[in-house]
């Protein structure tokens, strides 16, 4: 019987593989930090802290799902490191070694070339250089051995914390989906897919080398393909901004983006609805005159650019669903998805009604 390890298997993908996995002829080992042990209680797997991870000795196949979510940004190469020596730990001269990663290493614009093999490091966003650290990371150690990287597009399906729940939230909410005018690729993959694939990779056992997969069977259809159903199922429309300057590329552009808030116009905007900073600004404003403060105020924000103002999450969220490049599929042959567009919106359509967002009293509302 093959021993598994799944490191970081109570994630989002992790608990559709362990899903998917149950009651599969493998020997599974869920390697999970104390706060996911409750999600996978009922997968009937051996669960593993990372710090007990020596007593797994030697694996047969480790799939990592595992990559640096918190802390401080400058210490994700640590975390990286901490996971390295996770899997260094388990594997022996004949493991396998599966790897989720991302299509973000090409930039969450996908702004660079997209390729099926190493990706050289850049300065990016923290997320995108850990992503592309530890790919190279795992290439470098275990340069003779069966690694399969598969890059993730965006991951979509019933709850996803990523994409799903906050796309809802803010059709809900009246907070931007869009920029108008611009639909970009929703270059998605269903949970469901991507555990079946990693599945399908488990089960290969002939596969060796170095080889990497892009995965987005959905990536054809347009962001608006979910949001204008998820606006029927609500409702209610979407909100979409006008023309909008999304996340500079330049050094220049991202120094004088940061200094901008301390520019009197943009300083006023941000305090004045602040709770203690709004109070004494607003009895400032009464000291001097409504009249006298309003031309100060006109005077400071000339200079300003128009639009709204956005935090660096809205940016990268508006730069992905403007994304205007397709991330193409790039799979073994014998793997078939087994959820297609149709079957992936009629289980977020579930999921939706089950969590309570629909207002037709737990009734389908079917955009087919």
């Amino acid at each position: 019987m093959k021993r598994v390890a799944i490191i970081g298997a109570a994630g989002y993908v992790g608990l559709e593989l362990a899903r998917q996995l149950r009651g599969a002829d493998f020997d599974i080992s869920a390697v999970t930090r104390e706060n996911g042990k409750f999600l996978l209680r009922e997968s009937g797997f051996d669960i593993i802290a990372p710090k007990d991870i020596r007593s797994l000795g030697t694996v047969d196949i480790v799939v990592n799902l595992a990559y640096p979510t918190s802390g401080p940004p400058q210490h994700y190469p640590d975390k990286n490191k901490e996971i390295l020596g996770q899997i260094k730990t388990i594997m022996g001269p004949a493991s396998r070694l599966i790897h989720a990663s991302t299509q973000a290493v090409f930039g969450y614009g996908l702004d660079r070339p997209i390729v099926t093999r190493p990706v050289a490091m850049v300065r990016d966003y923290a997320y995108i250089e850990a992503k592309i650290e530890l790919e190279n990371l795992l290439i470098k150690n275990f340069p003779s051995q069966s690694i399969q990287i598969v890059r993730l597009g965006n991951v979509w399906g019933p709850g996803s914390g990523a994409w799903t729940a906050p796309l809802v939230h803010k059709v809900l909410f009246g907070e931007p989906v869009a920029i108008k005018g611009v639909d970009g690729y929703c270059n998605a993959t269903d949970v469901a897919n991507a555990a079946s694939y990693l599945t399908f990779l488990i089960n290969s056992d002939e596969l060796h080398g170095i080889s990497f997969y892009h995965l987005a069977e959905l990536s054809a259809h347009r962001w608006s393909a979910w949001t204008e159903r998820i606006e029927k199922a609500l409702g209610q429309d979407s909100v979409q901004l006008p023309d909008f300057p999304l996340n500079p590329y330049g050094l220049g552009q991202e120094v004088r983006q940061a200094l901008s808030p301390v520019m009197p116009g943009p300083l006023y905007r941000n305090l004045v609805w602040s709770r203690i900073s709004g109070s004494r600004l607003r009895t400032l404003t009464r000291g001097i005159g409504d009249q006298r403060f309003e031309s100060i105020k006109r005077r400071a924000a000339k200079t300003l650019p128009s639009g709204y103002s956005l935090g660096e999450a809205e940016k990268t969220f508006l730069s992905i669903i403007s994304c205007q490049t397709q991330f193409h599929t790039n799979v073994l042959d014998k793997w078939t998805p087994p959820v297609n567009f149709e079957q992936s919106w009629s289980r977020v359509e579930d999921w939706m009604s089950a969590a309570g967002y629909s207002i037709f009293e737990g009734k389908k509302c079917s955009s087919r």
